[in-house]
């Protein structure tokens, strides 16, 4: 292994060492606390190193989409989780958030084609996609105080990506988006 690599790992590995990731499940989980803008930003940090090392890893992309949408750039969200997407089409969570972003903006035909491709996605590959993820095990790794499980985890993005598509549906029928219905972000 030349020296650069070696260096580049050792000093991502370093970086995720010291993450926390409990923000960042919180806001997945529609948590209404704001998450720590120094933790978020070290997550942005590390992704866009891997970017930088690795840019056809799908899970660093996906995650700078994650931090570009919860600061509201919309725009180099929806760059970032279409890269995501292409690299790797079997994470349901790229296209279930893009969804949420034309959401929000109001675009629900949009949305609502890209909740349809998140529910088509084939949740084995999924969870493989996932459990093989560097960066989804560090996420997992580092969330303090949370114990994770893949098969809720599964179960709860399913629940929620349905509840998506009805939200959707009613706003392209009314005009409206539901008064009562939030849609937050999926890590993966």
């Amino acid at each position: 292994m030349d020296r650069r690599r070696h260096y580049a790992i050792n000093t991502l590995n370093e970086r995720s060492n010291f993450l926390q990731s409990q923000d960042l499940f919180s806001l997945e989980r529609g948590n209404q606390t704001p998450c720590s803008t120094y933790w978020l930003t070290q997550w942005h940090k590390y992704a866009t190193s891997i970017i930088a090392y690795a840019p056809n890893l799908a899970d660093a992309h996906g995650l700078e989409g994650f931090y570009q949408a919860t600061l509201g750039n919309d725009a180099t969200a929806i760059r970032a989780f279409l890269k995501a997407q292409s690299i790797n089409p079997y994470a349901w969570s790229y296209a279930y958030n893009l969804g949420v972003i034309y959401y929000r903006q109001k675009d629900y035909t949009k949305a609502l084609g890209f909740f349809k491709e998140a529910a088509a996605t084939d949740m084995r590959l999924n969870i493989q996609s996932i459990m093989s993820s560097k960066i989804c095990g560090d996420l997992m790794r580092k969330a303090k105080g949370l114990a994770f499980n893949m098969q809720q985890h599964v179960e709860e993005s399913l629940a929620k990506n349905q509840l998506a598509i009805k939200a959707t549906a009613y706003a392209l029928q009314t005009g409206q988006a539901p008064l009562d219905v939030t849609l937050t972000l999926s890590l993966f």
